[in-house]
């Protein structure tokens, strides 16, 4: 009866991801692994149980967030990405290529208590349009 982490890439911004602690959440972490190697332009993170404002404080809101990125060649690049107090998706320029994995680890948080976990209701990641693929 968890939040677990597929819920934060299920592609709907009523469900969501929750480490299953309170506070801030700090070093919590989420993962997300591609078959092939693959070039990521942007990711999109909906802080939060959902993208509904009246939601907004129902759960501690990632702050900064560590992300941890692998790509083919086994070498890893870490970067910061901080979101706003907001409800609704935030948008943030990804430009990597020959991804495999991709970490997402809580490093602050809004609106921590003792009573509140940090959330996440969705992350998606974009990469170049397949327009041409059939």
């Amino acid at each position: 009866a968890g939040h677990g982490a597929g819920l934060a890439f299920d592609k709907l911004n009523n469900t969501w991801w929750g480490p299953g602690v309170s506070e801030s959440g700090d070093g919590e972490w989420l993962e997300a692994s591609f078959e092939q190697p693959t070039r990521l332009l942007d990711v999109i993170i909906t802080a939060g149980t959902s993208a509904r404002p009246d939601q907004l404080t129902k759960s501690a809101l990632p702050h900064r967030i560590e992300v941890r990125i692998t790509t083919a060649n086994g070498k890893t690049s870490t970067r910061f990405l901080t979101l706003d107090q907001v409800a609704g998706g935030q948008q943030r320029k990804f430009r990597v290529g020959d991804v495999t994995s991709v970490r997402f680890i809580i490093r602050s948080a809004y609106g921590t208590a003792r009573d509140k976990q940090v959330s996440i209701a969705e992350i998606e990641l974009f990469g170049p349009s397949s327009a041409n693929d059939s």
